[in-house]
Formats: structure tokens, sequence, C-alpha cells
């Protein structure tokens, strides 16, 4: 009895929390659009690595996406001269100047820092205007339609540092494909209802930063030297007083071509960072976003009315969530069963590694992330 009565409050706190995220995403997707001004000097990076499928039509199509009408500035770049991805990019600078749009590419060298894309980020902030916004977006992120107005019109509010949306991925087609899409767009922890239960957040996939803020907040001077560059802007945004803004567009990522084992050992790294940066955060990831394969079985074998009832609110509110997911990922809704089954056992891989260890591989090198997210070898 007492078993049953604390695996079904357990159930009872998920239930509650997957509410207050589903409801709070909905609050938010109800707000009418706050389309900018456009008069803002805007810089949209992209930086990149390696030669990915598409890569060249979706950096021109930076171009659809619904933009400002004021002073918008597209950079492009690697960091490695001899990187794949160079052609690709130098031949959507072609395309875009011929759509009248400005483009700077840029091949930035981060001698031994081992986060590149931070170390692209940090050499691109001296170009940005001062008065400004810089928009990071990731390479694989599709942006035709995708509202940049929209996510730049709250760095209009002075107390606003910076912007997010939250991304879903779509059109994978291995295994790790459909795992990383089912993490991402069918559990509790996909960004449209993980960004509503975290204020304080940011997601680095596609994010703007009024750059006035970013200087008052100390610029991003050893951004290079950490893993887990989102977090660590929106950590000293806030020390500084400003807030982090979660916009409600999801943004379009189509990865493809990962390995299982590639995707679990990136969802470790998050992780990773999580346990290092907020660790605080890291038992929620058995306790909320992979509690549901303990309570059901958990529930099943336990005898008693309270046990089974545990079962069937955790199963019934894990379906819930995966069905709310899709919907605020702007994913198209299919029977979530096999995308529950594939996300909580993602969720498990990964925490039981990062709890493990601090160790990762990233990009060919063994790192330890340290306290606060710092690299070191």
């Amino acid at each position: 009895m007492i078993l049953g009565g604390a695996l079904l409050l357990w159930a009872a706190v998920v239930a509650v929390v997957s509410g207050v995220a589903i409801t709070r995403a909905g609050r938010l997707r109800r707000q009418p659009p706050h389309p900018t001004a456009g008069t803002t000097p805007v810089l949209v990076v992209r930086p990149c690595a390696g030669l990915e499928p598409g890569l060249e039509d979706r950096l021109v199509a930076t171009a659809a996406a619904r933009r400002p009408l004021g002073s918008l500035t597209v950079g492009l770049s690697v960091a490695d001269p001899a990187d794949g991805a160079l052609p690709a990019i130098e031949a959507a600078a072609t395309r875009l100047r011929a759509l009248d749009i400005p483009v700077v590419v840029r091949v930035i060298d981060p001698g031994e820092a081992p986060n590149r894309k931070a170390a692209q980020l940090v050499a691109w902030l001296a170009d940005a205007p001062p008065t400004g916004a810089l928009v990071c977006i990731d390479s694989d992120v599709d942006l035709v339609d995708f509202p940049l107005d929209s996510l730049l019109a709250p760095l209009e509010d002075l107390t606003v540092g910076a912007t997010w949306a939250p991304p879903a991925e779509h059109g994978g087609h291995t295994a790790g494909d459909r795992a990383s899409a089912a993490f991402l767009g069918a559990s509790l922890h996909a960004f449209a209802l993980l960004g509503p239960l975290d204020p304080a957040g940011l997601v680095g996939k596609v994010f703007a930063v009024r750059v006035a803020a970013v200087h008052a907040a100390g610029g991003l001077d050893g951004l290079e030297n950490t893993l887990g560059e989102d977090m660590e802007i929106a950590r000293r945004l806030r020390h500084a007083g400003y807030h982090t803004r979660l916009v409600p567009t999801p943004a379009r990522a189509v990865p493809s071509g990962r390995s299982h084992a590639e995707v679990v050992a990136r969802f470790a790294r998050w992780l990773a960072v999580i346990r290092a940066q907020r660790p605080a955060l890291l038992l929620s990831y058995p306790l909320l976003f992979g509690a549901t394969f303990p309570l059901v079985i958990l529930g099943l074998a336990l005898p008693g009315p309270l046990a089974t009832a545990a079962a069937v609110l955790a199963a019934s509110t894990r379906i819930l969530v995966a069905l709310a997911a899709q919907h605020f990922s702007g994913l198209p809704p299919t029977l979530p069963l096999r995308a529950i089954a594939e996300a909580e056992w993602l969720t498990w891989r990964a925490f039981l590694r990062a709890a493990r260890t601090r160790e990762v591989e990233w990009r060919g090198r063994r790192l330890r992330i340290l306290p606060g997210g710092r690299l070191g070898t």
C-alpha cells in the first residue's frame, strides 16, 4: 500500500508538471504576433561544419525567412579552410547576393579551442552592429517561412537580452534520426514544452541577442572553451539583469544520417552540460522525462489499486504529452507509441552515461566537462 501510494504520488507530480507545460505552451501560442518595426540592423550568422546534404539550399533559404525590412546582413563561416562546407557556402553567398542580400564569408580559426561553433560566434560578435541584433542559426535549420521578424521583436524590450525558437527535427531516416526526433518532438523534453517550464533557458539552435546587452553582460569571451555555450550566454545575461524570451514558432531542423550511438552520445553531452552548469536539474531526467517506464512497470508489478492507478496515470499522461509535443513542435500528429518508447529509452541511456562520467567524445577529441561547463582535456 505504501509503495503503491508513493508510485501514485510520483505519477501525479509528473502529470501536474506535464499539465503546466502544456498549458503554458498553449498560452504562449495564443499570444498575438508582434512583428518588429524593422529599424534595427541585424547580422544573421550561420556557422557551418562539414558538407551536409542540402546545405547550400538551406543557406540560400535564409532569404526565404519572413524578415524585418531594416538592414540585414548574412554571415557564413567555417572554422577550417579545408572544411568541405566552404564551396557550398561560397555558392550560397553568390546566390544570396543575387537576391540583393549582403553576405560576408569568413574562415574563423579557433586555434586549440574545442568549441568551434562558439569560436565562430565570438568572432562574429565583433562584426555585429553595436545597436542591433546578432542572430545565430545552425546550418541544419530550414528557414523557409520562418518568422525572423517575430524572433527579433521581443528584443525591442530593453529588459530582454536574448530570444530563441524551439527546434524540432523533421525528415530523418535512420534509427538515430528517429530516436532524436522522438526525444525532441514527442516528449516533455520537446523544447516547445520545456521552454515554457524554464523561462531562464536558452537553446542555441535558433536564437537572437541584443548586441548591447551581450556587451553589458561581459561579452562572449571564453565561450569557445565551454560546452553549452547557449546556457552560458543565458547565465551571463541573467547575471547582468536581462531576460531571455521564447517565441512560439518552432524552427524546422533537418539533420539526417545519424546512428543511434551518435545520438546517445549527443544527448549524453547535453546532460553532462546540465550536470556541470545546472546540477539540480539533472535528476529531473529520471524523475520527469524518463518516468514512464519505471512507473508503468512497477505499477503493474506491485499489487493493489494505487499501484495500478499510478501505471494508468503515467501511461495516459505520457501519451498526452507526446501528442501535445507534436502539436506545439509543428509536427504531424501520429500515434506516438513507438516515439514514446524511443524517447524514454534514449533518455535513460543518455542519463546513465552522463551520471557515470564527465568525460565526453566530441569532434574527435576526448574532453572533460568541468563545473560551469568549461572544457578540459
